[in-house]
């Protein structure tokens, strides 16, 4: 799968494509893999996929939102992924009350096959199936 960057060349194309061709539209699998959307769904699991997600997000301590907001701005200004995953560790770390936990829900998730692409497809359920 190849992913765009939104650098200067894309953008250009981009708006040259679509002014020049107003009718041009970009279909959702097109989009994903341009890398602006993570996931497409169809019209009918719309709703419960919404639901779901604000539940989770719902349930969640106020500092974890900071946190995983801190930790993402940090990894994406860091400038190398080593750098990255070291900032969002230190992000999220505090957090958590439970690192053992944390460990132990990674390790499961990981032997339960979370890092294989069916897996990564649909992570959510992935780690829900381990907790």
């Amino acid at each position: 799968m190849r992913r765009y960057s939104s650098g200067t060349r894309f953008g250009v194309w981009l708006a040259v494509s679509t002014t020049s061709n107003p009718a041009h539209r970009f279909d959702a699998e097109t989009a994903e893999r341009y890398g602006w959307i993570n996931r497409a769904l169809p019209p009918e699991e719309l709703d419960g996929f919404v639901e779901t997600l604000a539940r989770r997000i719902a349930a969640l301590r106020p500092e974890q939102i900071t946190a995983a907001k801190a930790a993402v701005g940090a990894a994406a200004t860091s400038g190398s992924l080593p750098a990255g995953l070291g900032e969002e560790s230190r992000a999220l770390g505090g957090v958590y009350p439970a690192p053992d936990a944390a460990v132990e829900r990674t390790r499961a998730a990981l032997a339960a096959g979370a890092q294989t692409r069916e897996g990564e497809l649909d992570l959510e359920a992935s780690l829900d199936r381990v907790a």
